[in-house]
């Protein structure tokens, strides 16, 4: 034990029990204190009386200066007992945070196997770690977000921004050019885009060419049908959608020319009925049948059957040789602008 802080004869203060100054921060007297209590605990020395002893002084002193208010009072008790040996306590206290730093470095020196912790390094610490979470959060969330951007949805296919063609196709310049060469290259008269005029053989009269153009006009209704969309299902399973849509702007018909008149009426008054019977057919359209060289034949052909099965109108087969100016029902189907599909 070291000599007492108090003049020779006095009996060991609680400052001299714990081994530090009167002086001594909170946390000097916390570590001073659990050093001793290892040292001399009983449990470390067993049947030594002296430990045990020291161990029990060493609680005592402990539990007078861990308190504030007990440490004051009992360091003025010292101070009258002892004629001011410390001096006043209130100057003591006003300079211990100047002699803090030495006092916290000299008994590290004296207990290198403990470290005292300032308050001020504990929440620099506490301030470092959660600046450091912050910062990886934030990185992470840039990181899902750049996935998130860069990759496409789960089992999602993104159609194609032009539809392939087949490559017997030849490249010109629009879908309407295209859409007219390969009509005049391949489609029966039946479901010719741009149908002709009649031809007569006979010589011109004046007036007849006029009449005959008026005749001919009155047997088309240009626009039965329109802005129809279809939502494209799949052939193999009916009831799953495949993503894709059938649009088609304009739908005309060309009419026989037997008995006009009662036929336009006739489809006029199923219009609604028309539109329904195309749009559940058309569902079923193929997407690759209708971006090969022949797709608007083969779409024509389908809107004149729907349309006849849906009317009960017949239809006059001109490819089979039947005339149509002599015919009753449906003559022809015409797309005057291009359909689309996306």
């Amino acid at each position: 034990m070291p000599a007492s802080q108090l003049s020779p004869g006095h009996a060991p203060s609680h400052y001299d029990i714990l081994e530090v100054s009167h002086t001594a921060s909170p946390e000097v007297i916390r570590a001073a204190y659990r050093s001793l209590m290892q040292r001399y605990h009983p449990d470390k020395n067993p049947g030594d009386k002296q430990a045990a002893e020291r161990a029990v002084l060493v609680a005592q002193a402990y539990e007078t200066l861990a308190d504030a208010e007990r440490r004051a009072a009992y360091d003025q008790s010292l101070n009258e007992l002892y004629g001011n040996v410390f001096g006043v306590y209130n100057d003591a206290t006003a300079t211990s945070s100047a002699t803090y730093g030495q006092e916290e470095r000299s008994y590290s020196r004296e207990h290198p196997h403990i470290r005292a912790t300032s308050p001020k390094s504990r929440i620099s610490f506490i301030i470092l770690l959660c600046a450091c979470v912050l910062i990886v959060a934030v990185f992470w969330v840039l990181i899902i977000t750049v996935r998130r951007i860069a990759t496409p949805g789960p089992h999602r296919s993104t159609p194609p921004v032009n539809p392939p063609v087949t490559a017997e196709a030849p490249p010109h310049d629009s879908p309407t050019v295209r859409r007219r060469l390969r009509i005049m290259q391949t489609a029966p008269q039946s479901v010719q885009s741009t149908p002709p005029l009649p031809q007569d053989d006979a010589l011109p009269v004046p007036g007849a060419a006029t009449a005959e153009k008026k005749n001919t006009t009155g047997r088309e209704i240009p626009a039965l049908v329109t802005d129809l969309s279809v939502a494209l299902m799949n052939p193999k399973n009916p009831g799953e959608a495949t993503g894709y849509r059938l649009e088609i702007p304009v739908i005309a018909i060309r009419l026989g020319g037997k008995q006009t008149i009662s036929a336009r009426d006739h489809l006029s008054n199923m219009a609604t009925s028309i539109r329904q019977a195309l749009e559940d057919r058309l569902q079923a359209a193929d997407y690759d049948s209708l971006m090969t060289f022949n797709g608007e034949v083969d779409l024509a052909r389908q809107i004149l059957t729907t349309i006849a099965q849906a009317t009960s109108l017949p239809v006059c087969a001109e490819d089979a040789g039947q005339d149509a100016d002599d015919c009753y029902g449906l003559a022809a189907v015409r797309l005057p602008e291009a359909y689309v599909v996306k």
